[in-house]
Formats: C-alpha cells, sequence, structure tokens
C-alpha cells in the first residue's frame, strides 16, 4: 500500500525499532488501512511546529584571520569522544567518557581550531570554531597553489605551528559562517 501524504492510517500488528531513528517493523501479521482523516487541534500542531528544526542563520563574510588556536585531540574507538592528550609519554589513554583504557597508537587524532575573524574594515566579527574537515579544505586549496610550499593537505599530520602560521598570512579570504553555532562552515581563498 503507498501511502499518501496528509492521509491517516492505523497500524496494527506493528513494533516500534530503534536504530539512529525510530520506524515501525512490521511483520506478516501487520495490517496497515486507511482510516477517516484526524483533525489535529491547533494548540497541538502549534507545539509540533515548535519542534521543527530551524533552519540555521548562516553569514558570509570576506576578511581574515588574526588569531589562532589549534586544538588536537584523539579520538575514542569506543565511543568516539575526543580526548586530550595529559602525558605523550604514555603508551596508554584511558578514555574520560566512557573509562575505557586504550592504546594510544590505535587513536586516530583530529585537528579543529579556534579562529579570531575580522572583517574587511577590520571590525571584529568573533571567535568561531572551525572543524578539521573545513581546514583540510583549506590546505587542500594551497596544495595546489605555487604561492605556498603545502605538501600535505592532511591537517592531522602536519605541526599546529604550519597550520597556525599559515592561516594567519591568509591576507584575505571569504568564510561561511553557521551564527547559531558560531562554527564555520567553510573558507575560500581569495
Amino acid at each position: 500500500m503507498k501511502s499518501m501524504r496528509d492521509e491517516s492510517y492505523e497500524f496494527q500488528e506493528v513494533k516500534i525499532s530503534v536504530f539512529n531513528n525510530k520506524y515501525l517493523n512490521g511483520t506478516v501479521k501487520s495490517v496497515v488501512s486507511e482510516c477517516k482523516f484526524i483533525d489535529v487541534p491547533s494548540d497541538i500542531s502549534e507545539a509540533a511546529e515548535g519542534l521543527k528544526p530551524r533552519m540555521k542563520e548562516t553569514k558570509r563574510v570576506k576578511g581574515r584571520i588574526v588569531g589562532v588556536d589549534v586544538v588536537v585531540s584523539l579520538v575514542c574507538i569506543s565511543c568516539k569522544k575526543h580526548m586530550e592528550e595529559i602525558d605523550s609519554a604514555d603508551r596508554f589513554m584511558e578514555c574520560q567518557s566512557c573509562k575505557t583504557s586504550l592504546l594510544k597508537e590505535f587513536l586516530k587524532p583530529a585537528v579543529s581550531a579556534n579562529l579570531i575573524l575580522v572583517d574587511e574594515s577590520d571590525e571584529s566579527v568573533g571567535l568561531f570554531h572551525c572543524p578539521g574537515s573545513v581546514l583540510n579544505a583549506v590546505f587542500e586549496l594551497l596544495k595546489g597553489n605555487e604561492c605556498y610550499n603545502i605538501e600535505e593537505s592532511d591537517v592531522t599530520k602536519v605541526s599546529c605551528k604550519l597550520i597556525t602560521e599559515t592561516l594567519l598570512l591568509l591576507k584575505k579570504a571569504s568564510f561561511k559562517l553557521l551564527m547559531d553555532d558560531m562554527k564555520v562552515a567553510s573558507i575560500d581563498i581569495l
């Protein structure tokens, strides 16, 4: 049976299962039948409307980076939480989140940065978090540019000093900013 938008259905002999999201799981005994339209009261519709995800406010800013704080962490292979490296000489780490002890050599590094941005008139735009995927994209662009001596585009394989100095030396860029999250979505070098 093909379901139609704005139609009402009655489900019998189904189970609610969870795998990333909730979904209905049918069996041989399951029955789906069309029923009369259910009139949803306006107060419930208004409450449901308030629960819908809002569009994130994005803003395009041309300017430059005037401050950089590079953050390197290790990702737990059990719970995927980020762990700060406390003792670099130790071969083992304990995840603060799931309390699992892990061999450090099997933990993947994650690099991100906190950037202080100014616009073209040198007015402060604010402090924004820049995820590793955006940093990798910037370094991939710079790797192909003969003006920069960048040989590696994977920021987990370069030094924090190189990341910091490279970002600070960019004279002009266009930033796509997620204002609600204070995150950098993309950086285009101008």
